[in-house]
């Protein structure tokens, strides 16, 4: 793989790329901005991506995930993008009520934002391995610096830090040079949060541009293998 001796950056055409999530929000726009890059995109969701070769499967179904093992073969993976998530009913709103939040809740919410990306990532290393300069990149949220109050959504995303710290100290995975890094963005412009941002009387430049979020990708999947982003920290200019 380009740069994965030298140390210079590699090029995005050379990569197989699968992105989790990419049926809306911010895997379905990097899932489109990485299609026409890379020299092969795969997009897993439950629903259907306009991008890629799509495979549906819902994470919180050990079964599902055995049938994208299956359809992935022993295919070399550069890049696992996990990109999907969820969180509780109204939460960011005043309705969020954390004792009314059931526990059928509680457990979905962790399932896919918390045990989703564990099961992906011990699914698909042996595919990972086969990469030259293989990237792990997971979507967290900015819950360290908001006072943010859904009770599960917040857990869930500082799970992601503790993955991250994890596999970063395990031997195997510095043996494999596989880089991993969470982003924990702010408020991302995808149609849903500008709906959100409609509706309690912001304007669209309280969020981050999808420009920027797809900028930010392609440096991470530039780097070479000598080196590792394990956090970034993205916030809107309006919310510093």
């Amino acid at each position: 793989m380009e740069g994965s001796k030298t140390g210079t950056m590699t090029d995005l055409s050379m990569k197989n790329i699968l992105v989790m999530g990419a049926s809306s929000g911010i895997g379905k726009a990097v899932a489109e901005y990485l299609a026409p890059k890379v020299k092969e995109l795969v997009t897993v969701s439950r629903s259907p991506s306009p991008h890629g070769q799509w495979v549906r499967a819902d994470v919180t179904n050990i079964e599902d995930i055995g049938n994208l093992k299956q359809v992935l073969k022993d295919r070399a993976i550069d890049a696992l993008l996990y990109l999907g998530g969820t969180w509780e009913k109204h939460a960011f709103t005043p309705g969020y009520d954390f004792e009314a939040s059931p526990d059928e809740e509680t457990r979905h919410i962790l399932n896919v934002n918390l045990l989703g990306p564990i099961r992906m990532i011990q699914a698909l290393l042996p595919n990972l391995g086969k990469s030259g300069n293989p990237k792990i990149i997971l979507m967290g949220a900015l819950v360290r610096d908001h006072p943010f109050q859904e009770v599960a959504n917040t857990a869930s995303k500082f799970g992601l830090d503790g993955i991250v710290k994890a596999i970063r100290s395990t031997a195997k995975f510095r043996e494999r040079n596989i880089g991993i890094t969470v982003i924990h963005p702010g408020n991302v412009a995808t149609p849903e949060v500008l709906n959100d941002l409609q509706d309690a009387g912001k304007p669209p430049s309280y969020a981050i541009p999808l420009a920027d979020m797809c900028m930010m990708m392609h440096c991470l999947l530039s780097l070479s293998n000598r080196s590792n982003i394990n956090e970034v920290r993205m916030a809107s200019m309006l919310d510093l």
